[in-house]
């Protein structure tokens, strides 16, 4: 029997020891509330937070469209989505002065184009929140991807490139070109000196040489 009583504590321990670590895990009512507490916190330091509460953007963009016919512009989306019930009460500074700006420059283009013309909304948006961050439009929602209303960037960058090769060449191009001239009237101006040579040399007068 004492023989036996090591052995029994050793397995004991052994099974007490994975349940403490057990017991120490947070359970599922702490953990929500840490997730609910840590939500908060994001939404509190957010600079851009949106009021659309547990609707999705692209439901409430889908049910505008069944509503009034017709889809509103990211500009007013962004109105939409980041004001309060009113309609006007913006819950952070950073989402209104954004606003403000695009307002702004949209009220300047209608002003100064000719009536009938439509503004690109899409550039002035882009030009006011930046470019797309990680292939997302701020302020849109997840579903609206910066490729879709801008063009892919990869495309941007390749058209770039080749109209800045194609300048390159067309330089080079052009000087050859002016060397290739330059080498020409060269030729001309000796060739033409050799002929008065010529002519001198067998007693005969200097004639105009046609170029």
């Amino acid at each position: 029997m004492q023989k036996l009583i090591p052995i029994i504590q050793k397995h004991h321990n052994q099974i007490r020891q994975p349940m403490k670590y057990v017991l120490q895990l947070p359970q599922p009512e702490d953990t929500k509330r840490n997730k609910s507490d840590k939500n908060k916190v994001n939404r509190s330091q957010s600079q851009i937070i949106h009021t659309t509460r547990g609707v999705s953007m692209a439901k409430h963009r889908s049910d505008m469209v069944k509503e009034t016919g017709s889809e509103l512009g990211p500009i007013d989306c962004f109105k939409k989505f980041r004001t309060k019930k009113d309609g006007e009460t913006w819950p952070t500074e950073k989402a209104k002065d954004l606003f403000d700006q695009m307002e702004n420059i949209r009220s300047t283009a209608t002003s100064a184009t000719s009536e009938g013309s439509l503004i690109n909304e899409w550039e002035i948006y882009r030009n006011v929140t930046g470019e797309p961050s990680h292939g997302r439009v701020l302020g849109l929602g997840t579903c609206v991807k910066g490729k879709d209303v801008y063009g892919s960037s990869s495309s941007q960058t390749c058209s770039k490139k080749c109209e800045e090769k194609s300048k390159r060449e067309e330089e080079e191009w052009e000087g050859c070109f002016k060397k290739m001239e330059s080498t020409i009237n060269e030729l001309q101006q000796q060739v033409l000196a050799m002929v008065q040579k010529i002519l001198q040399s067998l007693g005969l007068p200097n004639a105009p040489i046609a170029t």
